[in-house]
């Protein structure tokens, strides 16, 4: 078959091949809608979300994130695939700077409204709490992976053998998080404390395994649906102008 459809390629005048996708947020191609299927991490971002909406509403709001933490949330665009993650990258890096900045509106609460100081009195403990924390650092680490292959099936230039490989390798590099799970757990336990609430009863660390290797099955169940037909589209290989020179 392949060599017939090379015989075509060399004697044909023209080929054109036209793909469409589309991607919306009800696809399974975002990652972070997958996985907020599950409760906890629906309600993990869409804290997140409400972060980026924060500042976002406010110019003077805006100006004093920029004056504590000189860096911005990204915009609220949770239809993008990139927003999530981003929103978390820079939530994780600046976490300490954005409880500053939330201790400030408190500590001057004169100056700012009702609502500002409400929110930021909440997202205080937010930012404290072993939830928030604990996903945080979990998505932190698989969007770290998920963040290269985004850019590279972005990049017309790689052809698709080297883009599904890729999509392999994440597929393994998200697996293996789950051998992660304690060193998250307990880093997270040494930076805000145990988990307290209703969620701290019984054994807290087996149900908080149990919950992270859910979320990473739901990801890799994502990921594979996503890219499952992609591996009949590698004829296309053919068409690499690289590749047909050879065949001259």
């Amino acid at each position: 078959m392949t060599d017939s459809m090379k015989e075509e390629l060399r004697k044909a005048p023209f080929v054109a091949v036209m793909l469409d996708e589309t991607t919306d947020i009800s696809n399974v191609a975002q990652m972070s809608y997958g996985a907020s299927k599950i409760r906890e991490c629906k309600v993990f971002f869409s804290h997140l979300s409400g972060l980026a909406t924060f500042f976002s509403r406010s110019a003077k709001r805006t100006k004093l994130l920029d004056f504590i933490c000189q860096h911005r949330l990204p915009r609220a665009a949770p239809t993008r695939w990139c927003f999530h993650s981003r929103l978390v990258c820079t939530v994780a890096e600046k976490t300490r700077e954005l409880r500053e900045v939330f201790e400030h509106i408190v500590d001057h609460h004169t100056e700012f409204d009702d609502e500002t100081v409400h929110c930021s009195d909440g997202y205080i403990t937010l930012l404290t709490s072993f939830d928030f924390s604990f996903w945080l650092k979990t998505f932190h680490a698989i969007f770290s992976y998920s963040d290269v292959v985004f850019e590279i099936l972005q990049n017309k230039g790689f052809d698709m053998q080297f883009c599904l490989a890729r999509v392999d390798q994440l597929q393994r590099q998200i697996e293996q998080e789950k051998g992660n799970f304690d060193s998250v757990y307990d880093e997270t336990q040494a930076l805000v404390g145990p988990p307290r609430g209703r969620g701290a009863q019984g054994d807290v660390r087996a149900r908080y395994r149990e919950l992270h290797c859910s979320v990473i099955d739901s990801l890799l169940t994502q990921i594979s649906n996503r890219f499952s037909d992609h591996k009949k589209l590698e004829f296309l290989a053919l068409l690499d102008p690289q590749q047909f020179r050879a065949l001259l």
